[in-house]
């Protein structure tokens, strides 16, 4: 940019939705260009701008509805039972992760057989109804850049920098989708000691195929950790069984080993530590508290509530849900798809309902009124207002929300609703709320605080060991767990309960292989 790159001609794809906000962020504090001229976003948000230009070209209708599998599966009325129907909608979105299609898919056996059939029936009942999954969005993106000679050329010239982030954790459909819109210049980030998301098709291994299919790569090997003070990055480094790899940063840090008698004391302990570090001078929202599942998650919820300590839960699902947030969602829904012979009093008692009000006022029925006369005039935001105004739902987080809704203007309200499908409750999460923050270790992902707890470091719970089918699994619970105590910029925090439930626990490998004395390698 500095030197003269006009924005437009710069694509940058991110793993998450926060993370293409914090650049566009940063970046609209030196660049006077529009918002729309950015191309920064998820593959996703990506590949959906480039379908809504000519996704007639391949018989979409430019109106389509994204939605996710688990609601569209129930639809198809198979007679199958629903923990069978999750193992093959799993094989399903593996299948499309590789950018494998029905008619590319050859089943090997009898299991394979009956997940291609509901494929088939899936992939029909999506065209019938006008719907695109999300890996659909990838998908048929990557169909027209293939099949239009044009269309590639168009992007490809359009970009002269294209930049990815987190290479090791997209998949092979994703990474085809890239590869058809680089032309020259490319910049690929990735480390393979976070590569965590193999379970939903990720591949590390395209970290050692950009190389192979792009001439002329040119490979930076980063040694200088810029978050990492030293006693956090030997931690890291003995757990992945390793010499130091990188260099630490010059700020001094602390790692903290405490075995609680049971999960009870945990908790107390960390909420006693954390009122010693609020009068240190730390704030509530430079602390997080790291699980391995959301279930896990809820006694640190009760014991902080009955302590008194503000938190937020980042349950990483998406947005739509979010159960506190199903009536206004609900209703804007109900706004975006208006029965036109429907009479106007049946379409108000509706719209009261779905927004769950058992007292009916003057001002709420005028306000949903206007609404319903005039949704093709009002913007999403100004409809959000209103109704949070008259009906007073409490809704945690909603500043992230609005602030999402004010980038679509009038009657965009379909637009809105179907971008709001793929972002993650984390994505509009508010961050510097002075709230501890309490979230899996997977939506930590590129996350970073300055203390940070790792609670539950058990056997059977971090790692998984009853869900390892193999080696590979058990490597990809170690990069996790690096994930974990990576996130700490200056305090971090290893916990473990000798009891839970009444049950004696064993301690996680991965602990002992982070507390185990250095050795000279």
């Amino acid at each position: 940019i500095e030197r003269g790159i006009p924005p437009s001609k710069i694509l940058i794809c991110t793993f998450t939705n926060k993370a293409a906000n914090d650049i566009k962020n940063r970046l609209a504090q030196f660049i006077p260009a529009p918002q729309y001229d950015l191309w920064i976003g998820t593959f996703h948000t990506i590949a959906l701008r480039i379908l809504r230009r000519d996704c007639e070209r391949l018989d979409i209708s430019e109106d389509f509805i994204i939605e996710e599998p688990r609601k569209i599966f129930p639809n198809l009325k198979l007679e199958t039972g629903k923990y069978k129907m999750n193992a093959i909608m799993r094989m399903i979105e593996i299948l499309k992760a590789k950018g494998i299609t029905p008619e590319k898919f050859k089943p090997g056996n009898e299991w394979q057989k009956t997940c291609l059939e509901v494929y088939k029936a899936y992939q029909n009942y999506l065209k019938e109804n006008n719907i695109l999954d999300y890996d659909d969005l990838i998908l048929y993106a990557t169909r027209l850049l293939e099949e239009f000679p044009d269309l590639r050329e168009f992007y490809q010239n359009l970009f002269d920098y294209i930049f990815v982030d987190e290479l090791q954790d997209i998949n092979m459909a994703q990474y085809k989708f890239i590869s058809l819109l680089i032309k020259d210049r490319f910049f690929f980030t990735g480390d393979e000691d976070q590569a965590i998301y193999g379970w939903r098709g990720a591949s590390k291994e395209l970290i050692y195929r950009v190389p192979r299919d792009f001439q002329n790569t040119k490979i930076f090997n980063l040694t200088r950790s810029f978050r990492l003070p030293q006693s956090i990055l030997e931690i890291a480094n003995n757990l992945m069984l390793r010499p130091t790899t990188a260099i630490p940063n010059l700020e001094t840090g602390d790692a903290i080993f405490y075995a609680a008698d049971s999960q009870k004391e945990e908790v107390e302990y960390i909420i006693q530590e954390i009122k010693d570090l609020v009068e240190l001078g730390f704030f509530y929202r430079d602390i997080a508290i790291l699980y391995r599942l959301n279930y896990l998650g809820k006694i640190y919820e009760e014991g902080l509530s009955e302590a008194g300590i503000p938190f937020s839960t980042i349950r990483g699902v998406s947005f739509f849900e979010r159960e506190e947030y199903k009536p206004i969602i609900d209703y804007l829904d109900f706004l975006n798809q208006l029965k036109p012979d429907e009479s106007l009093e049946n379409n108000i008692s509706y719209a009261l309902s779905v927004l769950g009000l058992k007292r009916r006022t003057k001002k709420v029925e005028q306000i949903v009124e206007h609404h319903i006369q005039n949704v093709n005039l009002i913007s999403p935001y100004t409809i959000i207002k209103e109704i949070l105004q008259y009906t007073k739902l409490n809704l945690e987080g909603i500043e992230g929300f609005l602030s999402f809704a004010q980038n679509y203007s009038d009657s965009n309200l379909k637009k809105f609703l179907n971008d709001l499908k793929l972002y993650q409750e984390m994505d509009l999460t508010n961050w510097t709320k002075n709230t501890v923050k309490l979230m899996t270790v997977h939506s930590a992902k590129g996350m970073e605080f300055p203390v940070v707890f790792v609670v539950d470091l058990v056997e059977e719970i971090f790692p998984m060991t009853k869900s390892l089918s193999e080696p590979r699994d058990l490597d990809e619970e170690r990069r996790l767990c690096y994930v974990a105590v990576t996130r700490a910029q200056k305090r971090l925090y290893l916990l473990y309960p000798k009891y839970r439930s009444g049950r004696q626990q064993l301690p996680s490998r991965f602990l002992l292989d982070m507390l185990r004395k250095k050795e000279p390698f």
